[in-house]
């Protein structure tokens, strides 16, 4: 998206008149073009670039010679819908331990489960890295959604992957489901499309993306269960 919206509250209102709203991806607090003082609690900048930090400065101002010193903090705006294709994500460059950009990530036992990038080789299907779904010691209900990035124009389309789990034998409770979620960043909203068998060793599926509803779909998997698992080479 090429826009942000910003709320702010003032809990000591005073004299001030205006809030200036400057935003850019310099880290520079002059007013970028097109943002422009503003009376209200509410600002939408636009004009923005999809999938970039902006640094924002706010000020209030009491009258044309006296404004505040700058509330100074950053925010990314979010990633463009996705539609070229073919897309591919091999995970080889990503830092290990951070997670690929413009994906969405949830965990529901922070304490017990983890996402990132790892380098486990038992875990890999070609070159270094992989997406890791990390399992300590939660409940056989614990679970963690990695969701792609939107993507539309995909009708007809195919999705390959690789994965790999380490449960025991015959997979226990412990499944990779792939899906979709119908609200995008909404872990809630994550349906069920195909349940992924028992796959000790790095396996090729393959999902048609044609069976999927609406104009724009955002693929996600979601791995339930004890032990750790693996997606490479999407």
């Amino acid at each position: 998206e090429t826009f942000f919206t910003l709320r702010y509250y003032n809990p000591n209102e005073g004299a001030q008149t205006l809030w200036i709203v400057s935003t850019n991806a310099q880290c520079t607090d002059t007013v970028a073009t097109g943002i422009e003082p503003s009376t209200s609690r509410t600002f939408t900048a636009t004009g923005l670039s999809a999938s970039t930090n902006y640094h924002v400065f706010l000020y209030s101002v009491c009258d044309v010679s006296d404004r505040s010193r700058a509330l100074h903090f950053t925010c990314r705006t979010k990633c463009a819908v996705m539609t070229q294709f073919p897309y591919d994500e091999g995970f080889e460059n990503i830092d290990v331990d951070d997670l690929p950009d413009c994906w969405t990530f949830f965990v529901s036992n922070t304490s017990e489960n983890d996402l990132y990038v790892a380098d486990e080789s038992s875990f890999v299907h070609n070159g270094d890295n992989s997406l890791y779904f990390y399992q300590e010691d939660g409940s056989s209900t614990d679970y963690a959604i990695a969701a792609l990035p939107i993507i539309s124009g995909w009708h007809n389309a195919d999705m390959t992957f690789y994965y790999s789990n380490h449960a025991e034998s015959g997979g226990g409770s412990d499944k990779m489901y792939v899906g979709y979620l119908t609200v995008d960043g909404d872990a809630s909203s994550f349906v069920q499309y195909e349940a992924l068998p028992y796959s000790p060793g790095m396996r090729q599926y393959q999902i048609s993306l044609s069976d999927f509803p609406g104009d724009a779909v955002t693929p996600a998997f979601k791995y339930v269960g004890y032990m750790d698992a693996a997606i490479d080479d999407i």
